[in-house]
């Protein structure tokens, strides 16, 4: 299932990327390079998400069946893109912040990402990715 694997991090890579361009041109008016930084924070995004599913992965939610631990991860990827918000808009960090967000705005932006993240574990699940593989 590698090449399903590698499709699916591509597109999961490639939505991601687009809705970071997409918040850069809004959070950040004027900012010159909008698709290089688009495509680092698209990075950071997977990176976190194969972070936290690794650490997952290596506690007790191991026996878990597998459609409970998406249970566990929609929470964990609405605190990821709240993350990926603070930093992308440059704002200051604070609890509230990163729970409530900062406006309208921001949490529309949350949940797009949140859409696109889950829109994509779909896609890859599709692929023939299991559900303890997938990216957050």
């Amino acid at each position: 299932m590698f090449a399903g694997s590698v499709v699916y991090v591509l597109i999961k890579y490639a939505m991601e990327a687009c809705l970071c361009f997409f918040w850069l041109r809004r959070a950040r008016e004027g900012t010159p390079a909008a698709a290089p930084a688009a495509l680092r924070y698209a990075g950071l995004r997977l990176f976190l998400g194969r972070a936290v599913m690794l650490l997952l992965a290596d506690t007790s939610l191991q026996n878990l069946p597998e459609w409970t631990l998406g249970l566990v991860f929609l929470p964990v990827l609405w605190l990821e893109w709240s993350v990926l918000d603070l930093v992308i808009a440059g704002r200051g960090f604070s609890r509230r912040r990163l729970l409530m967000g900062d406006g309208q705005r921001s949490n529309r932006w949350r949940l797009c990402g949140f859409g696109v993240s889950v829109i994509a574990n779909i896609a890859g699940l599709l692929l023939g990715v299991r559900m303890s593989e997938l990216w957050v």
